[in-house]
């Protein structure tokens, strides 16, 4: 019988099997990969000042991607358009950066009352 119809009868993967009559490596890695020390894993300090170029007030209403472009226009280049939005994602801040109103006013609702009319709160009316 052959290795391939055994494996297909037993319902396991060929590279198994060879890997076990092979001595089975085992991986010698105890370091689990987020803490590996990469040569070009930015330091905490280049996090750090990423995260406060783009909260700075010419780019902070922009979307990640919109200040890593608006950065490249003027000639700052603070890492890859991932490594910013990877950043940005570990500080909590990678959802919608736009400032939101501090008054306490709620937004208008609007609802519907007839076809082709919407009335929003404040009582102005908008027809389509």
């Amino acid at each position: 019988m052959s290795m391939v119809r055994a494996c297909d009868l037993l319902g396991v993967a060929r590279s198994s099997v060879y890997r076990h009559l092979a001595g089975g490596r085992v991986s010698t890695l105890t370091i689990p990969q987020a803490e590996r020390n990469y040569p070009n894993r930015l330091s905490p300090e280049e996090q750090v000042a990423i995260v406060a170029r783009l909260n700075q007030e010419d780019v902070a209403d922009l979307s990640i991607r919109q200040g890593y472009y608006s950065l490249l226009d003027r000639g700052e280049y603070l890492g890859s358009l991932a490594t910013m939005h990877r950043v940005m994602r570990k500080a909590g801040q990678s959802g919608d950066r736009r400032r939101c109103s501090t008054n306490g006013t709620a937004l208008p609702r609007v609802k519907p009352v007839r076809a082709c009319q919407v009335v929003c709160v404040s009582g102005r009316h908008f027809r389509g």
